[in-house]
C-alpha cells in the first residue's frame, strides 16, 4: 500500500467505502494524465486517483473516484461490483452487465430492444475470441476530469473494431451470415462504454453455469418472442440429461440446439461425475445463425470443452455430412424441435422420409416438422442410442399420424413418455400440451419381437404455475431416480405408471391406446367397452355470435357444469333464439333430456378434460323447460335397462378422469367421441351391488338437492326484482 499525503491506507478504505466495494489485496495508485505513476496528488490536481483491485496479481476492476457523474462511466463504475470473497464473476453480476450494456446502448444510441441484443452479440463475439486467443485490447482509460471518455480511447476503439472484422473473418460462416454488414452499428461513446464493462471480465475462466445462467436471465420474455428464442426451461433439460444419463465417452448431439441449453446440463453432469482436468466434447446443430452463436456464447470458448457445431438444416443434412466423428452416429440425442413447422410436398422433398408416407406408401401432401425430425434422430444415432425429445401432445395421439408412428417404430423402441403441463412452456408465449417420448434405437431386427414394459409419467408440477411463480412441490427433481426404481421393480407410484407388456416394434404405434387402458390389461375380461352400454354419444354445436339473444332456448355450457349438479343460472350468452333454435329443436342429438350425462371434452389443457361430470335431472321450467348445449361440453345418452348414476360415479372417479384425459388429442385438448366410446368400464357397473346403490343413491340426493338449491337461487331473484321494482316506486 503506498503512503502519501492524503492519508494512505486509510484513505484508500475511505475511497473503498465511497464506492461501496470491498477492498481485497488492493493498492492505492496516482497516475498523471499519460498514466505515470507518480508520488501523491501534491499541490495541482493534475493526476487522478484511482482504485487497482488485484487478486493473485492479476488487474480485476478500475475506480475512478472524479467520473462519478459522467453517464457512461457510471455504467462502467456499476458493472464493477463483484459479490463474493474470492471475487468470481457470479450470474447475477454477468446479468447485470448484460443489462448495463444493453441499457447503455439504448441510452447513448438510442437503439431498439432487438438492435441492442445484436449489437450485444457482436461484442461478446469478439471479447469471448480475444479471450480463447489470449489477445491484449490497448489500456481502457475510464474518462476523468471531464475529459472525453473516446478521446482518451482512440486507439481502443479502432482496435475494437479491426478485431471484430478479423474474428468475423477468421471464425466461422455463420456469424458472417448473420452479420453481412462486418462491422458495429454502434457509435464510438457506446462501443467503448460496453467494453468498459466487460474489460476486465476473461470469458475463459466463467464456467458455462454462470454463462448460461446470466443469458437466461438477462433475456426478458418479450424480447425472447421477438428473436424468436424459445428455451426449454433448465429444469426440463435436467431431467431428460438424468434420464439419459450420458457419460464421458458419449457422444451427445443437439440437432436443434438454440441457446445450448440440453449440452450445458449434459457437461454439468459429466464435470461432476469426473475431474476438471478431462476433456469434454459435445455436438451442436441449428439453422438459425443467431441461435447458433448464442449457444457458442454458452458453451464455447471454454477450457477443457470442446463444443463441435454446424449450421444446418438437421432435417435435410446428416450429421455426418456435417462433422468428421462419431463415424457410427451419436450415444444419445437430446433435443426440442421447433413446433408447427409444415413440410410441404410441393416445396419439399419429401421421398426420403416414411414419415411422410401414408398407410398405402403414398406421399402426403403436408407433415408437420416435429414428426419428421423425430424419425431423422432415430437415424443419427448409433444402434442401440437413446433419444429424448420434447413433441407436441398430438404426435403421440392424433389418428391421422399412426402411419408416421409405425415408420418411428421401425427405427426404435419407446422405453419412456413423460406428460408435462402446460405451463411447462409458458415463458416462450405458449400452453402447448407436451410430451417427452425417450426412444431407443434398435441394435438388431431380432430385437423387434421382444417385449418392453413402457414406463408413463404424469408430472403436474413443474416448479412454477401459469404465471411464472414458484409453486412448492416440483416433481422435476426426483423423476429419474423414480422412473429407475419403476422399471426395476415393475410398481406404481403417484405419478409413474408401468404400461402393460408389449412388443417393442409396436411400443409407439400403440401409444394411444396403452396409455388409455385399451390394450394389454390383465383384467380385460371383466370390462367392457363403453360404447355396450351408450345409445349414442357426440358434442354439441357451438352457434356464431348473432344467434345469441337474451331469451329462447338455453344452452349449457362448461361454465354451467359444477360437478355437483347443474348450474341452470342464465349467464353471458346462455340463449339462442331464431333459425339455430328452430334446427336445434328439430334435432333430437342435441336436445337434452333426463338422464343425459355432460362432461367437459375440449380445453386448453388437458387437465379440464372430464374434471366436470354432471346429469340432467330436470330441466327447470323458468328457462324455458328445454335446452341444448355448446361444441366444448360432450353428452353421453345410455340405452334403456341402465342406471346413469352408476355410470356418472364412475366417470366422477378420479383414476377415471385420469383414463379419460390420456385419449385427449391435439395441441390444446380435445376429447373424441369415438375415443370415449372404446374406454373399458368394469362389468360391475352393470350388477346393482350394494356399494354401488349406496353411491348412486348418495348421488341421486345430491342432485335433488341441486335442483333444489337451482330452485331456490331463481326464486331469490324473482324477489329481489320486486323490491327493487317497489323502492322505485
Amino acid at each position: 500500500m503506498v503512503e502519501d499525503e492524503v492519508g494512505g491506507v486509510e484513505f484508500c478504505h475511505e475511497l473503498g467505502a465511497l464506492f461501496d466495494f470491498p477492498l481485497v489485496e488492493s493498492a492505492l495508485v496516482f497516475l498523471d494524465v499519460a498514466g505515470r505513476e507518480v508520488g501523491g496528488l501534491g499541490d495541482e490536481l493534475s493526476c487522478f486517483v484511482f482504485i487497482i483491485l488485484h487478486r493473485k496479481n492479476k488487474l480485476l476492476f478500475i475506480k475512478n473516484k472524479f467520473a462519478l457523474d459522467s453517464r457512461i462511466s457510471s455504467y462502467i463504475l456499476g458493472a464493477a461490483k463483484m459479490e463474493d470473497d474470492n471475487m468470481k464473476v457470479s450470474s447475477r453480476v454477468l446479468s447485470e452487465c448484460y443489462k448495463k450494456s444493453h441499457s447503455l446502448m439504448r441510452d447513448v444510441d438510442g437503439l431498439q430492444p432487438q438492435e441492442a441484443f445484436d449489437e450485444l452479440l457482436k461484442y461478446l463475439f469478439l471479447k469471448e475470441s480475444a479471450d480463447e486467443n489470449n489477445y491484449h485490447f490497448p489500456p481502457f482509460y475510464p474518462p476523468i476530469l471531464g475529459q472525453d471518455l473516446v478521446s482518451l480511447n482512440r486507439g481502443l476503439v479502432k482496435k475494437l473494431r479491426t478485431m471484430f472484422r478479423h474474428y468475423l473473418k477468421d471464425t466461422n460462416s455463420w456469424s458472417s451470415e448473420l452479420w453481412l454488414d462486418k462491422s458495429f452499428n454502434l457509435s464510438d461513446s457506446a462501443l467503448i462504454g460496453i467494453h468498459g464493462i466487460f474489460e476486465t471480465i476473461d470469458f475463459c475462466d466463467v464456467d458455462i453455469d454462470t454463462r448460461s445462467a446470466a443469458l437466461n436471465e438477462f433475456i426478458p420474455s418479450d424480447l425472447r418472442k421477438g428473436l424468436g428464442i424459445f428455451p426449454t426451461p433448465d429444469g426440463i433439460a435436467r431431467m431428460m440429461v438424468e434420464i439419459a444419463s450420458p457419460r464421458v465417452s458419449s457422444c451427445v448431439l443437439d440437432p436443434a440446439c438454440g441457446t445450448g441449453t440440453f449440452l450445458v446440463e449434459t457437461l454439468k453432469r459429466l464435470r461432476k461425475s469426473r475431474s476438471t482436468c478431462d476433456q469434454f466434447c459435445v455436438w451442436g446443430i441449428d439453422r438459425s445463425s443467431r441461435m447458433l452463436l448464442l449457444s457458442e456464447l454458452n458453451l464455447g470458448h471454454s477450457k477443457n470443452i470442446q463444443f463441435l457445431r454446424s449450421l444446418a438444416d438437421s432435417l435435410y443434412q446428416s450429421p455426418s455430412d456435417l462433422f468428421k466423428n462419431p463415424e457410427d452416429g451419436f450415444d444419445i440425442i437430446l433435443t426440442n424441435p421447433p413446433f408447427g413447422v409444415i413440410i410441404n410436398r410441393d416445396l419439399n422433398n419429401m421421398t426420403t422420409f416414411q414419415t411422410c408416407r401414408d398407410q398405402g406408401g403414398r406421399i402426403v401432401k403436408r407433415q408437420q416438422s416435429e414428426v419428421v425430425f423425430l424419425e431423422q434422430c432415430l437415424k443419427y444415432l448409433k444402434p442401440g442410442g437413446l433419444l429424448g425429445i420434447v413433441l407436441p401432445r398430438s404426435v403421440i395421439t392424433n389418428s391421422s399420424l399412426r402411419p408416421a408412428r409405425e415408420a418411428v417404430n421401425s427405427l426404435g423402441f419407446l422405453e419412456s413418455v413423460i406428460s408435462l403441463p402446460p405451463e411447462t412452456f409458458c415463458a416462450s408465449g405458449t400452453q402447448t400440451n407436451t410430451v417427452i417420448l425417450f426412444v431407443r434405437r434398435f441394435k438388431s431386427n431380432k430385437e423387434k419381437s421382444e417385449s418392453v414394459a413402457v414406463v408413463s409419467v404424469d408430472i403436474d408440477n413443474v416448479g412454477f404455475d401459469s404465471t411464472g411463480r414458484i409453486r412448492h412441490g416440483n416433481q422435476l427433481q426426483d423423476i429419474a431416480k423414480i422412473i429407475k426404481m419403476a422399471r426395476k421393480g415393475r410398481i406404481n407410484s403417484e405419478c409413474v405408471h408401468i404400461l402393460p407388456d408389449v412388443s417393442k416394434d409396436s411400443s409407439i404405434s400403440l401409444l394411444p391406446d396403452l396409455l388409455a387402458g385399451r390394450v394389454g390389461s390383465a383384467n380385460h375380461i371383466n370390462r367392457i367397452p363403453l360404447s355396450e352400454i351408450v345409445e349414442f354419444c357426440h358434442n354439441g354445436r357451438t352457434p356464431g355470435r348473432i344467434n345469441y339473444s337474451s331469451t329462447g332456448l338455453f344452452l349449457v355450457k362448461v361454465g354451467n357444469l359444477t360437478g355437483k349438479g347443474i348450474n341452470w343460472e342464465a349467464r353471458d350468452r346462455n340463449f339462442i333464439s331464431g333459425p339455430e333454435e328452430c334446427k336445434r329443436k328439430k334435432n333430437y342429438r342435441l336436445m337434452l333430456r333426463k338422464g343425459d350425462i355432460l362432461l367437459t371434452s375440449s380445453a386448453h389443457s388437458p387437465v379440464y378434460i372430464a374434471k366436470k361430470v354432471d346429469i340432467v335431472c330436470t330441466i327447470p321450467k323458468w328457462i324455458g323447460g328445454r335446452a341444448s348445449f355448446v361444441g366444448e361440453v360432450m353428452m353421453l345418452r345410455l340405452k334403456k335397462g341402465f342406471d346413469p348414476y352408476m355410470l356418472l360415479a364412475y366417470l366422477r372417479l378420479p383414476s377415471t378422469q385420469k383414463q379419460i384425459q390420456a385419449m385427449v388429442r391435439g395441441q390444446t385438448a380435445h376429447l373424441n367421441p369415438k375415443d370415449f366410446l372404446q374406454m373399458l368400464i368394469p362389468k360391475s357397473l352393470l350388477d346393482t351391488t350394494e356399494l354401488l346403490q349406496e353411491l348412486a343413491n348418495h348421488i341421486k340426493e345430491e342432485s335433488r338437492l341441486s335442483e333444489k338449491m337451482n330452485d331456490l337461487s331463481y326464486e331469490q331473484r324473482e324477489v329481489f326484482i320486486a323490491v327493487q321494482n317497489s323502492i322505485s316506486a
